[in-house]
């Protein structure tokens, strides 16, 4: 069993880590190297979670009411960590999540998060520094009524790093952003995958690279049902020749025959069309 960590609302409600993972209390001080101050200062739980060694980890977020958290995440040299979030709200709740993570060299993190939100309104920060690191993230979001909205910065330098997100909104809102700062010798790969019903979905990716010989490839599949609106505004910026960006966006919409089927089994509209979104939408 992996170490395990449940928070609700801002209290650590259980806990059972093992000796690969301190909990340490996290100082503004700390927290600034990595973040800027404005994003944790409403944060009520503040937390340094430190990787001595290879391990896996399960972080749950409950928020029943309002939840604010702020998390620093540091991996030692040659660490490789596992960590899977999961992250759901009541009706009416409010979730903010800051999270840093701190990757030093030859460490590598898979990241798998999954995240349902029906009403509640959900904003999180994410931030990764690597130096001659190792970054796999898969992220899947179910929204209903709900508001949601992700930005992710990656800082990376002779580094590797994958990223899946797949979006899945009803009726509600959702926002990705991801900004990426390329250094030197960097390998980037991030897809998107976004369906939508009587939702809007927006996904804004900026790719900068700084340095020299860089790689990185960004897509975007949008899959539309009924009044979706899906917007994809991507920019690839290079300082050098010896840097290759490439960008591909691709939009589908479900057959209405395979609607039609699930109304006639006898599916409402509604649980129809989430079926169809949520199978468009997987990897």
């Amino acid at each position: 069993m992996p170490a395990q960590i449940i928070i609700t609302d801002n209290n650590i409600e259980a806990k059972e880590t093992s000796r690969e993972i301190e909990l340490l209390p996290l100082s503004q001080k700390d927290f600034q190297k990595y973040i800027p101050g404005k994003r944790i200062a409403p944060c009520k739980l503040k937390l340094r979670i430190r990787c001595t060694q290879s391990t896996e980890l399960l972080l749950v977020f409950r928020a029943l009411r309002d939840q604010k958290i702020a998390l620093l995440v540091e991996l030692c040299a040659g660490v490789n960590l596992v960590l899977q979030t999961a992250c759901s709200g009541n009706k009416n709740a409010a979730h903010y999540l800051v999270t840093a993570f701190k990757l030093e060299e030859n460490s590598e993190l898979v990241l798998k998060s999954a995240n349902c939100w029906k009403t509640a309104k959900a904003t999180d920060y994410y931030y990764f520094w690597l130096s001659n690191a190792k970054l796999i993230l898969q992220s899947r979001s179910y929204i209903w009524q709900a508001e949601h909205t992700e930005h992710y910065y990656l800082y990376l330098d002779h580094s590797f790093a994958q990223l899946r997100f797949s979006e899945v909104c009803i009726a509600g809102k959702a926002k990705i952003s991801a900004k990426y700062l390329l250094k030197d010798k960097v390998s980037l790969q991030a897809n998107a995958k976004l369906a939508a019903f009587k939702a809007n979905i927006r996904n804004y990716s900026l790719v900068l690279a700084e340095g020299k010989e860089n790689r990185a490839f960004t897509s975007c599949e949008e899959i539309l049902l009924g009044k979706a609106k899906i917007l994809t505004v991507p920019a690839l910026r290079s300082a050098d020749p010896s840097n290759e960006l490439h960008h591909e966006a691709r939009i589908g919409k479900i057959k209405k025959e395979e609607l039609q089927y699930l109304l006639a089994r006898g599916y409402s509209p509604a649980a129809a069309a989430r079926l169809l979104l949520l199978r468009a939408a997987k990897f």
